[in-house]
């Protein structure tokens, strides 16, 4: 007992594993000694021996970014390359909407009415489609906003993201 006692605390010394985790590892453990003890190859309560650490509800996955993060992950894409641009937009998109990255893979230029200044995103988890008004901070003051969008269009049908960069 003494050992997986033992264990368990230099999980938690060695900050490389969460409350959480070790909180799962205890129950394994747990359970595996009660399966022993039901075969009979184990002595009686030891399981009992084994307490997970308890966890509290908000101790989690963070919600989101802090505003810190999110200033210096867009100082990434200060650059005037137009992969900058791109990634920028894909970012802004991200941070300003909550869209999820298949809802930005989605997007095609038909998408984002010009005209009236809306985007539509088509939800990939609840299959709605949902209007937001086209953040003049997503387009940016020095894109190029293109003069004709709709069906008839040249560029309609196109794919906003068109490419994965390796760089």
């Amino acid at each position: 007992m003494t050992d997986i006692d033992q264990a368990l605390m230099r999980y938690k010394i060695s900050g490389r594993y969460c409350r959480r985790t070790i909180n799962l590892y205890a129950k394994a453990i747990r359970l595996f000694l009660r399966f022993t003890e039901q075969r009979g190859w184990s002595k009686t309560g030891l399981a009992d021996g084994i307490i997970p650490p308890r966890v509290l509800g908000n101790q989690s996955i963070p919600k989101g970014l802090t505003r810190e993060e999110v200033v210096k992950l867009l100082a990434t894409t200060e650059g005037k390359r137009p992969c900058d641009r791109t990634d920028r937009a894909i970012l802004m998109l991200l941070i300003t909407y909550g869209l999820r990255a298949g809802e930005v893979c989605s997007l095609q230029l038909d998408d984002l009415n010009w005209q009236d200044n809306i985007v539509r995103v088509r939800c990939s988890k609840s299959g709605r489609t949902l209007y937001h008004p086209l953040s003049r901070s997503v387009v940016g003051s020095d894109q190029e906003i293109p003069k004709s969008s709709g069906r008839n269009s040249p560029i309609s049908g196109y794919p906003v993201v068109s490419r994965v960069d390796t760089r």
